[in-house]
């Protein structure tokens, strides 16, 4: 999966960066009956090995068993949950398919608990809201259309240099 992140505006023409993670860059952390591979952020005493601009928790679980998983994230922070290979109940009611996302409330307080069949897999990003205006076209996110009209400009004219991978080991 590859994960483009918006960026405060403050930092939005800062000089661009890509980092190339490998495998065994990810710390397991064992969650029920699933285990986790912490891609960013902090998670059951592991820091993931990604550099976030801003706060963030990012992993995804695979279900070696059936059974459940229970995890707390902050509260006020944004949390999405997907489903990338088979199918889950996630706080005891709604059911997930392959495919399929769910969003929680900001203000959920307490534990998320999913729980899903042997094999089942998920996505789970988290992060603390911007609170700041989404414009976005193609591969470009900013604040306002004159600002996406910039940028586009800017690519097409090679303004935007060249990415070079840094690897990062943790």
């Amino acid at each position: 999966i590859q994960l483009w992140v918006n960026l405060p505006a403050r930092d939005k023409m800062s000089t661009p960066g890509y980092q190339l993670l490998k495998a065994e860059s990810f710390p397991d952390v064992e969650l029920g009956s699933a285990q986790a591979r912490l891609i960013a952020g902090a998670l059951g005493g592991a820091q993931g090995p990604a550099h976030t601009h801003t706060a963030m928790t990012i992993f995804d679980l695979e279900f070696s068993e059936n059974g459940k998983v229970e995890f707390e994230l902050d509260q006020g922070t944004t949390t999405l949950l997907v489903m990338l290979r088979g199918d889950a109940q996630v706080q005891a009611g709604q059911d997930l398919a392959a495919g399929q996302l769910v969003v929680f409330d900001r203000n959920t307080q307490g534990a998320i608990r999913l729980a899903a069949s042997e094999g089942a897999r998920a996505l789970v990003l988290n992060g603390q809201p911007l609170h700041e205006p989404v414009v976005a076209r193609g591969p470009f996110v900013m604040n306002t259309k004159e600002e996406i009209v910039e940028a586009m400009r800017d690519y097409r004219q090679g303004k935007m240099g060249r990415l070079q991978p840094q690897e990062r080991s943790g």
